[in-house]
């Protein structure tokens, strides 16, 4: 572990609390939006970490969605019940992209998903059922569950980001 003393002053933070926050106001606009029965759906446009989400929401250990969630109110876990499931956009990268006029995977930035495009996530609260396959359709959404496979979204235990060219490797060269 020596030279990892700094690591902390330089660690990415987690972004768990950045969906929670985004969970609560969901729970509290969909709630008070109507009496009729609805279904509650939050989209999220992310970036290209998309495990970063499915980690925060669907870890089994203690993703937002699921029975072990680490978010807790007077000891019990906060179901947010108006929610029915999140979907996670990848596309922020082509978003800013395309603001900065650079070139990227599309012609037409606001087009989500497609052909080509890496598929959007589906993740459903404990207890809810499928993503509606027009709903689906629409935001070219898979169920995490078929994406687990994925490094890319699949939930992940533990991520330490390191910027190499501060370090050095085993034979105390710079890595470049």
């Amino acid at each position: 572990m020596a030279g990892l003393s700094n690591i902390r002053a330089s660690a990415t933070l987690p972004r768990d609390n950045v969906l929670k926050d985004f969970l609560e106001s969901a729970e509290v606009k969909f709630t008070e939006f109507s009496s009729k029965p609805r279904i509650g759906i939050l989209v999220v446009l992310w970036d290209g970490y998309v495990f970063e989400a499915t980690s925060a929401l669907c870890h089994e250990e203690a993703g937002l969605l699921t029975e072990k969630s680490w978010f807790l109110q007077d000891g019990h876990r906060v179901a947010f019940d108006a929610v029915d499931g999140v979907i996670i956009l990848k596309h922020l990268e082509i978003l800013k992209l395309a603001a900065q006029e650079q070139p990227c995977r599309r012609d037409d930035p606001f087009m989500i998903g497609g052909d080509g495009q890496p598929p959007n996530v589906w993740c459903p609260n404990l207890g809810c059922e499928d993503i509606d396959p027009f709903v689906s359709k629409i935001f070219d959404a898979s169920p995490i569950s078929a994406l687990l496979d994925i490094a890319d979204y699949s939930p992940k235990d533990y991520v330490m980001w390191l910027e190499a060219a501060s370090h050095e490797n085993r034979l105390g060269r710079s890595v470049r």
